[in-house]
């Protein structure tokens, strides 16, 4: 598939003869014409997304064409624009992978536009199947934010199957994997170092009056320790992309499209606005600890279970050399990593309902898991 070409369109420029034209392209359709388009916008806060269903002429042979489909289109803003570059050039590496794992939704267009910044992304829409594993609200809330049990496999599958694929790849380190959380080499981290200084400093000068003394003393220990910590864990790795892997970076529950009850199928993993090289276990530690209380991780041996059967998939699908005590301590270390999110969102603007729980939730799990030994 041709994922490059074209015009990258606005919400405003969908009209029948766009979508023929770009089915046409895909050798999707090959005679007959898309006669009517109906459009349903979504709540995504983060792009302009539509349902779109194509309405075909009566002398198309309807059923073997797609007929539902998700267009995202790029916000006008640097931010969003970014974020769709980015996205469109994850589609484009998938559509030169044909034995990726089938965990991508499929789809028909991508386009990135560098002059006027704007790209869109033609997706086969789901939701007649597939549901999230956990509404993003709910999730944000920590509110009906678990995943039905068979929701929450699914999920690890699909996640566990990404990375083995990816596992030490070829690809690591350029093109859609840049190495992430600014770790490639010393210098680039030191300028993370100072980065996450001042997201802190705001923190502690604006919120300070009431923020807990025992989380100031936990970011204050952490920050003195960075370094150290990338020395003796990551440096090494980096230079040869040991045991890392492509990771999503936002792969929060509400990330994930599950099967519907009676459906069968696996789950798909969903917008890759932020794909980067790093240990698998930073997807892990978004998915858990990020948004699980502290006797949700506990629950059943919910958290750890999720570790042990994506340790499991990994084998299964070919990674080697990779101890379970290894996973161990690169969850360990990523919940140090995500626990600058919180701080981060802070100072990008975030209201405190969404960044507070967040912290509470990892700084949890910093305690639950002895993170502080890390720390030398």
């Amino acid at each position: 598939m041709n994922l490059s070409a074209g015009h990258a369109i606005t919400v405003d420029e969908i009209t029948p003869a766009w979508l023929m034209e770009t089915l046409r392209r895909q050798h999707l359709l090959t005679a007959g014409a898309v006669t009517a388009i109906e459009k349903q916008p979504t709540s995504a806060f983060n792009s302009h997304t539509l349902h779109l269903t194509a309405v075909y002429e009566h002398s198309v042979d309807a059923a073997s064409l797609p007929s539902q489909f998700l267009l995202k289109c790029s916000l006008p803003v640097a931010w969003a624009q970014r974020a769709g570059a980015r996205e469109v050039a994850f589609y484009q590496t998938m559509a030169n992978l044909p034995d990726h794992p089938a965990i991508i939704v499929p789809c028909y267009d991508a386009i990135f536009e560098a002059e006027s910044g704007n790209s869109h992304i033609l997706l086969q829409d789901l939701s007649e199947s597939h549901v999230v594993a956990v509404e993003r609200d709910n999730q944000i809330a920590l509110v009906n934010n678990l995943p039905s049990t068979m929701h929450l496999e699914q999920a690890v599958d699909a996640l566990a199957r990404f990375h083995a694929y990816w596992w030490q790849h070829a690809q690591l380190g350029s093109g859609i994997a840049p190495v992430a959380w600014g770790c490639a080499d010393k210098e680039t981290y030191g300028t993370e170092i100072a980065r996450r200084r001042r997201a802190l400093d705001h923190l502690f000068a604006h919120e300070g009056d009431w923020f807990p003394l025992h989380l100031r003393l936990i970011y204050e220990n952490i920050l003195s320790q960075m370094m150290p910590v990338w020395e003796k864990y990551m440096r090494t790795r980096v230079t040869a992309f040991s045991s890392l892997t492509l990771t999503h970076s936002d792969a929060y529950l509400a990330n994930f499209l599950c099967p519907k009850e009676g459906v069968a199928g696996d789950a798909y993993i969903i917008d890759w606005q932020s794909p980067e090289t790093y240990r698998g276990s930073t997807d892990l530690v978004n998915m858990c600890a990020t948004f699980w209380t502290r006797e949700q991780r506990a629950e059943g041996g919910r958290e750890l279970n999720v570790l042990r059967h994506y340790h499991g998939v990994l084998q299964a699908h070919g990674v080697r050399g990779y101890a379970w005590e290894e996973l161990v301590t690169d969850y360990r270390l990523s919940i140090i990593d995500w626990l600058w999110i919180p701080v981060q969102d802070r100072f990008d603007g975030s209201a405190k309902d969404y960044w507070w729980p967040k912290m509470r939730c990892l700084a949890d799990a910093y305690e639950d898991w002895h993170v502080a030994e890390l720390l030398g």
